[in-house]
């Protein structure tokens, strides 16, 4: 996994802020950065956390979003690979796909 897992806040050298930083896998890299940081603007860590809160769930949204649309899964923001209540023909052979489930035949 790139970066650090759950680790978004930190302080860097000569400034008394908390800063938030992000790391985005390769493939999304070249979309949105390599790494996104800004300062949340507080000296005090509990303030810097709840700050945080909103920024850090839209990362964790945004990556799950990206692996769902890499593993073909549903992504809501672009709608289904796969549309349910059908057999769709794959290279790899058939899906029948559900709004829960998709079976590969």
């Amino acid at each position: 996994m790139v970066g650090r897992k759950g680790e978004y806040l930190f302080k860097r050298r000569g400034s008394a802020n908390w800063y938030i930083r992000f790391v985005y896998p390769p493939a999304e890299g070249q979309r949105y950065g390599k790494r996104m940081e800004f300062s949340l603007g507080t000296a005090d860590r509990t303030l810097a956390e709840i700050a945080a809160v909103e920024e850090i769930k839209a990362h964790k949204v945004m990556l799950h979003l990206m692996r769902m649309k890499n593993r073909g899964g549903m992504c809501p923001v672009e709608g289904w690979r796969y549309e349910p209540g059908r057999m769709h023909d794959t290279p790899d052979g058939k899906v029948l796909a559900t709004r829960e489930t998709l079976t590969f035949l």
